[in-house]
């Protein structure tokens, strides 16, 4: 890294920032603004507004989620305010001109969010006496819960704030000194406690040691309150006093930042730690002047008896204290320094940075590329005009050129476009990067929203257990189903934007009731259930068509959506198609294709067959003798294409194509893939899908071992009028770019705190659960799993929990409070298969036991029921947990590591007191994939079963999950 001296002061150039008020939310500092508008004589400020870091020297601008329209009583003056988190709501607290009364007033606005969207808490100010003194709020709340607002330009004033933090008891004495019991009131101001008393009672003839103004910061450190302030009158400096007790006595402490040349003559701070530092913010005129201020801040270390020590104004300002990542993408208002450059929000795009010209440019600092290079930069640009280009240089405005592209018109200052580039040179480590803007002087160039550096992916795009899969696309964004057979929900909608990441949107059904074998009763649907579902958009409406591979039940259900990340809809029931697609034709015709070429059409309303209209497409050839199924039919070009999955003797997994001029033929075949690929067998069954842009692209799963059937993403190339499903050497490519650049994805499984009223999508149940036997409510922020029937094993125990497993490799924690189990409980976590591994706390008597325990499970052919469970114990120690005594909890840590790579597919078990030494009590355990069981991949599962009593329960506050990325080189 080159330089040592990095301009930092004020933090944001593209507004005129002022009044700084800090927040720490988790691993996120925000800080609150008001806004100077441009060039103005006056204090002329019409919006607040918001900006946060990770690393506090690249800042991201949220805009304005709250203004003076925001309140009907104000009308002028948005002046200095603070924010404050209280269970999961942010009150922001203001000052504005009163229409009421004619004077400044106290408002408060609330949101759910850090960033908003505010709105008025009450309708009405909150104080309001018609008083010019009623202006910069600030508020803290003690470790009791107790929250105090102070106030005030000459004079300061308190109010003890009640629990719903929008309301006060009494009215303000102004003469009356300050009494603790009193609820609101003034601070009577002292030499001792301020420099000089109270504005009016100050003799002019005397040199007071200083004197209160306005800009109070009132917080707490350790046992001691800090009043901090603008101080001296005009101009202003920065100076404290503290406190033992919130409302004093309050002895004046000195300065803190003195006069000094920062172009305002104003000031006012705001100081928080954040990451063990700590932080002091303030504003300066050094881009607009006295009325034209900007935030900045400096770090500084409190002195040993915790004063203040005097903090200096500088323009370097911090250094960073974490790194950001260019491989997920970043907005473009996320800025460490600017110049010339704007940013703007509007409510379709949110923000984003505009007034780019000839030789602007943005830095962004300790960006970590890590020891990898990227392949390629991507950008999100809007242009109307001629456009220019964009060069990527490191570390300084003219340095080492890594990335150019070139912007041109887009139809729009909003019509957003991805515009991509290919790395001019590697670059790896951390360095600061300069966006530098090129183009013809004096035109405005482009709008810029977001960029991403891209690592090109690696296959299998997905190494994870999705098989049978149908993917759609509808605009600018992929939909993709699978087969999850005995899992409840069942069907999961996944979605993308670049055929890479994807996530888990919704299900089509919550639960299949056509028999009690779906409930675990009479039996189970371990491998059947919902199969081999077909995705379609048609008319403005989605349509599922999936056949259940049980008996009774088995028959095909039509389901519809007019948004299919909403409620789905059972359209109508059919006779069983296996493995089938659904098709729309040009006409609107819908047909069935399933079987081994097999084709019904459907009525109009797609509630049954039409008569007569069942014909075999084709029939195999000599070499088709093996497996011959999973039909996809696509229409391109005026030809109808069905794809297949064939497995004969003599060749790997492959996938065939049949194409006609006419949907009922004659069609004529072609092997469109047949290779074998990363020491795995051959690939085949999925589907082809084109980009907005006409590019096609193939989906298509690999038998892939313990973890189950797992995607492969590879071009297809037109090729005399076939869909071939390869690279130019004829293989599934290793690695290739993203079909669409600038995208991340939340991840098919992630972790979770339970937080949420809902699970999340990536959980699902072990058959039907039963519902009055799990809870997120009833001990908020934990999962609760409850006994609710006497079973002998894992594999005919009700809400077992679960989630995918995913390569190369991958590993889940989670912390379990058993406090709650009864005797003959059995809860833990599982590599759960057909051949399972248990790591489980059992309640013996009063007694807890950790036991390893390797359980195989078998199943009659036809109604699926547990005939035997061979269980072999591998480990038992006594757990002697200590119970909090204030939550009662009785806490342990499971943990799962699974290593899928080529002849390993190998779990093991832990378990840790602590969460941090970890005991193994199951090593190796070998994952095995079995068709003719549970037909699906290892699971995470969680699980509590009772083999004696049902009424005990175990409460999960964490699944905390990491994997080694497989979708980058």
């Amino acid at each position: 890294m080159q330089g040592a001296t990095y301009a930092q002061n004020p933090i944001v150039q593209t507004q005129l920032t002022t009044d700084p008020a800090p927040l720490v939310v988790g691993d996120r500092l925000y800080v609150y603004t008001g806004h100077d508008e441009d060039k103005a004589d006056f204090f002329w400020m019409n919006e607040w507004r918001v900006y946060s870091t990770k690393d506090m020297v690249n800042w991201t601008d949220h805009g304005s989620p709250l203004d003076l329209s925001s309140f009907s009583w104000a009308d002028d003056r948005a002046w200095a305010a603070q924010t404050i988190e209280r269970n999961g709501k942010y009150y922001w607290y203001i000052c504005a001109n009163s229409k009421l009364t004619g004077g400044m007033a106290i408002g408060v606005a609330v949101a759910d969010s850090p960033t908003g969207p505010f709105k008025d808490a009450l309708g009405k100010p909150l104080f309001d006496n018609g008083s010019w003194d009623n202006i910069d709020p600030t508020v803290w709340m003690d470790e009791d819960g107790q929250a105090y607002l102070y106030w005030g330009n000459p004079h300061l004033y308190y109010a003890k704030l009640n629990k719903d933090m929008i309301s006060f008891k009494g009215g303000i004495d102004a003469k009356a000194a300050v009494d603790e019991k009193r609820e609101v009131g003034r601070i009577v101001m002292t030499e001792e406690g301020f420099g000089s008393p109270d504005v009016e009672k100050r003799d002019s003839t005397r040199k007071y040691k200083d004197c209160y103004t306005e800009g109070p910061w009132f917080m707490k450190r350790g046992k001691n309150y800090y009043m901090l302030y603008a101080a001296g009158g005009v101009p202003e400096h920065i100076a404290y006093s503290m406190s033992k007790k919130p409302f004093g006595p309050w002895k004046y402490m000195g300065e803190i930042m003195p006069l000094e040349d920062t172009g305002s003559f104003t000031n006012h701070c705001g100081v928080t730690d954040f990451k063990g530092k700590s932080y002091f913010f303030y504003h300066t005129g050094k881009l607009g002047g006295g009325f034209g201020r900007s935030v900045a801040v400096e770090e500084f270390k409190y002195n040993a008896d915790g004063t203040f020590p005097i903090i200096h104004h500088t323009q370097e300002g911090v250094a960073p204290i974490a790194t950001l990542n260019p491989y997920k993408r970043q907005e473009a208002e996320t800025i460490a320094f600017s110049k010339g450059v704007k940013s703007e929000q509007t409510d379709d795009t949110g923000v984003y940075i505009s007034e780019i010209h000839e030789g602007d440019y943005i830095k962004v600092r300790e960006v970590d590329f890590g020891n990898e290079s990227p392949d390629a930069f991507a950008i999100s640009a809007a242009c109307s005009s001629l456009g220019g280009s964009l060069e990527v240089h490191l570390d300084k405005e003219d340095g080492e050129l890594i990335a150019k592209l070139d912007v041109t018109k887009t139809g729009g200052w909003e019509k957003w476009k991805t515009f991509s580039a290919q790395m001019l040179k590697k670059v790896t480590g951390k360095h600061d990067i300069y966006f530098v803007f090129k183009g013809l002087k004096g035109s405005k160039l482009f709008n810029f929203d977001w960029w991403k550096f891209e690592k090109n992916f690696a296959n299998p795009v997905v190494w994870a257990d999705v098989p049978d899969v149908d993917v759609i696309r509808v605009g600018d964004s992929f939909y993709m189903v699978s087969t999850t057979m005995h899992l409840m929900p069942g069907a999961p909608i996944m979605k993308s934007k670049d055929l890479v990441n994807w996530e888990t949107v919704n299900y089509i059904f919550p639960k299949l009731t056509d028999s009690p074998k779906y409930d675990m009763k009479e039996g189970t649907v371990y491998g059947r259930g919902q199969w081999a579902t077909s995705l379609q958009y048609h008319r403005g409406k989605f349509y599922a068509l999936f056949a259940p591979n049980d008996n009774p039940g088995g028959e095909t259900y039509i389901c519809t959506a007019d948004d299919i990340e909403g409620k789905w809809t059972v359209h109508s029931r059919l006779q069983h198609f296996h493995d089938a697609a659904l098709f729309f034709d040009d006409d609107d015709k819908a047909y069935v294709v399933y079987g081994t070429g097999e084709m019904v059409q459907l009525n109009a309303d797609l509630t049954d067959v039409v008569p007569g209209s069942h014909r075999k497409l084709f029939e195999r050839d000599a070499d088709e003798t093996g497996l011959l199924e999973g039909s996809r039919m696509i229409k391109h070009n005026g030809k109808y294409y069905l794809l297949m999955i064939s497995w004969t003797k003599g060749h790997p997994r492959r996938e065939v194509c049949y194409r006609a001029d006419k949907i009922t033929g004659p069609y004529e075949k072609k092997v469109i893939l047949e290779t074998e690929f990363a020491g795995f067998n051959g690939v085949g069954q999925g589907t082809i899908v084109d980009d907005k842009d006409g590019n096609w692209y193939g989906i298509v799963f690999q038998d892939r071992g313990g973890v189950g059937r797992v995607l492969t993403l590879e071009p297809c190339t037109w090729k005399d009028g076939w869909p071939m499903l390869t690279d130019e050497k004829g293989n599934i490519p290793a690695e290739m770019q993203k079909p669409v650049l600038g995208y991340d994805g939340k991840g098919l499984v992630y972790s979770d705190d339970f937080s949420k009223d809902k699970l999340e999508l990536q959980w699902q149940w072990n058959h039907n659960p039963v519902d009055n036997a799990w809870s997120l409510t009833e001990r908020k922020g934990w999962l609760r799993l409850k006994t609710s029937r006497v079973v002998p094993n894992i594999f005919l125990a009700p809400n077992t929990i679960s989630t995918r497993t995913e390569g190369p490799t991958c590993e889940g924690i989670i912390k379990m409070d058993v406090s709650r189990m009864k005797d003959g409980d059995v809860a833990g976590l599982s590599a759960f298969q057909g051949d399972a591994a248990l790591l489980s706390i059992v309640k013996e008597g009063k007694k807890l036991f950790v036991v390893g325990t390797k359980e195989s499970v078998a199943l009659t052919e036809k109604e699926k029921a547990v005939t035997d469970v061979k269980r072999e114990e591998v480990y038992r120690q006594p757990l002697n947990l200590k119970q909090d005594k204030a939550t009662k909890s009785s806490i342990i840590y499971l943990k799962m590591s699974c290593d899928f790579r080529l002849h390993q597919d190998l779990a093991t078990l832990l378990y840790s007191i602590d969460g941090k030494t970890w005991i193994p009590a199951i090593k190796d355990f070998k994952m095995q994939y079995d068709y003719r069981r549970l037909f699906m991949g290892t699971r995470i599962a969680i699980y509590n079963y009772a083999t004696k009593a049902a009424g005990g329960y175990v409460d999960v506050d964490s699944f905390e999950y990491q994997k080694q990325n497989s979708s980058e080189k």
